[in-house]
């Protein structure tokens, strides 16, 4: 078999074997791994190649996602494997980790500020969320314990910020109450902090 290449656009590298379309890489990738245009091509040596190519591709699309926000190991795994297989995609995380790129204790510190301040959710809230995301138990227990874990004064500061015109009539009370749900509060923390207000709880 022979191997060979035509460039793309910007640095991709169009590679074909036996003149058939093998698939695309870019330009470093090419110019270092080993293979000339032209040159003959073997099976053993076709497969390396293509599970190298693969590997890198994996590793430029775990930057390109990562340069868009941050990403914890499994979530940036997860979405490697839509279109890599396993190997690809643990190979990329794995090099991106070493480097220092993708660290899950400074994912999972950011999310959860990002979850607790901005969106006012509550630390059982929050748990859920790291640990769907795949962070370990160990780095989320360690995190959403440092939370402020006073749920009535939490509330109730959410509702003199966050919801101030929450008072306004029944309707809005209740969409209020419900919100606060979602967001991960209990029942009786709500009520006990909306009864700080003398205004009636919706049941």
């Amino acid at each position: 078999m022979k191997i060979t290449a035509k460039r793309g656009k910007v640095n991709k590298i169009h590679v074909y074997v036996d003149g058939e379309f093998l698939m695309t890489v870019d330009e470093e990738f090419w110019y270092t791994c080993g293979h000339a245009a032209n040159e003959d091509i073997d099976d053993g040596e076709l497969v390396a190649f293509k599970e190298a190519a693969s590997r890198r591709c994996a590793f430029n699309k775990a930057l390109d996602l990562i340069s868009r926000r941050e990403h914890g190991k499994e979530e940036l795994k997860r979405k490697l494997r839509r279109s890599f297989d396993d190997d690809a995609a643990e190979s990329a995380v794995n090099r991106l980790e070493e480097l220092g790129m993708v660290d899950d204790n400074r994912f999972a510190e950011r999310l959860a500020e990002e979850l607790f301040e901005r969106k006012g959710m509550s630390p059982r809230a929050i748990r859920f969320e790291l640990l769907a995301r795949g962070i370990s138990n160990e780095i989320t227990n360690n995190i959403t314990q440092a939370l402020d874990n006073e749920p009535v004064s939490r509330i109730i500061d959410l509702l003199e910020t966050k919801y101030g015109g929450w008072q306004k009539d029944e309707k809005t009370r209740a969409k209020t109450y419900n919100t606060l749900v979602r967001l991960g509060y209990n029942y009786s923390d709500i009520r006990s902090a909306m009864s700080e207000f003398n205004i009636e709880i919706p049941e």
